[in-house]
């Protein structure tokens, strides 16, 4: 599982490293450490574009508020994403779902119905979602806030084998 924490990390220019917190649920969770990168965000907004059916659904622009281009400004790429809404916060966790889920078997990455159909036939999934309120009352350090651009946000992991 590490190997492929750290996979990701070399594909989206983060190292993975979480917190253990165990929920109300049966199961075991990490949270992000730290909170979702301008890189990171980076590279889900380049899959965005260059995946048609990604490309269709989120017509919509995906750029948070505080970028005033398209570009990643190479001196702000490890600083905390802000400015973007919570429904781009749940699409970002989507597909890291997808791609985590999908590289834990494949080399690299596809089309996101490609991996989405791979997938469904996985026997382990790899989720990620945003934590509930509970989870964020327990964060070490509290989310950076951005008074013009809004507050950050990080990820909840969880494993799920299936039969």
């Amino acid at each position: 599982m590490k190997a492929i924490l750290m996979m990701l990390g070399c594909l989206y220019g983060s190292v993975a490293t979480a917190q253990f917190v165990v929920c109300k649920r049966p199961e075991v969770v990490q949270i992000d450490r730290r909170e979702v990168s301008n890189k990171e965000w980076a590279a889900f907004l380049q899959f965005t574009r260059n995946d048609p059916a990604l490309s269709r659904k989120y017509s919509q622009s995906m750029k948070p508020s505080q970028w005033s281009s398209n570009k990643l400004s190479l001196n702000r790429q490890h600083e905390p994403i802000t400015g973007i809404s919570w429904q781009q916060a749940l699409a970002y966790c989507d597909w890291r779902s997808i791609t985590a889920t999908y590289l834990a078997t494949h080399a690299k990455p596809a089309t996101y119905q490609q991996m989405k159909q791979a997938n469904a036939r996985a026997k382990t999934r790899i989720t990620y979602r945003l934590p509930t309120d509970e989870e964020f009352k327990r964060l070490p350090i509290p989310p950076t806030t951005d008074t013009r651009a809004g507050i950050s946000f990080r990820c909840v992991r969880s494993v799920k084998k299936t039969a």
